[in-house]
């Protein structure tokens, strides 16, 4: 592992930052650069590391990245990083280093993610209330029961999963209409307090004839036919229990005086 600095090309080469990394200088010096560069272009956060690489880049230059040490385990890098740092001092500290912290971790160079993820817990509140007021794209998300009553309404959508522990694109699908998410996990959602949604249980309207499992029947009594959607549809009109159907059709013999049968698709009586 090395230890580098990253310097200021415009004031005599001050040292701004100090960190270690396992890959190539020139690597690491890249992912600092697309890291701000990215930052700016979606209007996020940006920290003063940030703030001074783009002001360097403006002006077309760009930092200037020095091995201090290298070749070292993880336990000597990480204590040398904390040593200079100590050394050179943050800004906070009085001195002129960009660095978030005081260094002694590694976490985010596990090898496990992504260099970019950055690691748990490694921002403080002050910060993350600042990073969740500044999304650039947030709505307002309003929060109701299947009933419509409402609930809450939270700053944005992400916020309000990290809360409540919801699945986002769940929500984001119930959010912009799409078939079978008309809820999530007992809630209902909507952008706007006055465009309250409606909870439909599509389940139970598939209970009749419109189910795409139902077969027409028909039930002949005193030479009078009558049609039906389903077994379903004729219990509740007939007030016959729906086995006692059922095992008709099968059999062929009389329920209640109706002889059952079932219907083709063209209409027709299919004995």
């Amino acid at each position: 592992m090395d230890v580098y600095v990253l310097k200021d090309p415009v004031n005599g080469g001050t040292v701004r930052y100090v960190g270690i990394t396992r890959q190539p200088l020139k690597e690491r010096l890249r992912q600092h650069i697309k890291t701000a560069r990215t930052r700016a272009r979606r209007q996020l956060y940006l920290n003063p590391k940030d703030q001074w690489i783009l002001f360097l880049l403006s002006i077309g230059q760009k930092p200037i990245i020095t091995p201090l040490s290298w070749g070292l385990n993880e336990e000597t890098a990480v204590r040398e990083e904390k040593k200079i740092i100590a050394t050179f001092k943050r800004v906070g500290e009085g001195g002129k280093l960009l660095n978030r912290d005081e260094g002694g971790s590694y976490d985010i160079c596990d090898g496990k993610r992504a260099w970019n993820r950055g690691w748990k817990d490694c921002f403080d509140s002050d910060l993350k209330n600042r990073m969740i007021h500044h999304q650039p794209g947030r709505k307002e998300v309003f929060r109701f029961d299947k009933r419509g009553n409402f609930l809450d309404s939270w700053i944005s959508l992400r916020t309000m999963c990290n809360e409540l522990g919801l699945d986002r694109r769940s929500v984001m699908r119930c959010l912009s209409n799409q078939p079978h998410y008309s809820s999530h996990k007992g809630f209902m959602f909507s952008y706007s307090r006055e465009d309250v949604p409606v909870y439909h249980n599509k389940s139970s309207l598939r209970r009749k004839s419109n189910s795409p499992h139902a077969r027409p029947i028909c039930g002949i009594k005193n030479g009078k036919s009558i049609e039906f959607g389903s077994i379903t549809e004729a219990m509740e009109l007939c007030g016959i229990c729906y086995l006692t159907i059922h095992r008709a059709l099968k059999t062929g013999r009389v329920a209640k005086g109706y002889y059952w049968y079932y219907l083709n698709p063209y209409g027709d009586v299919k004995k």
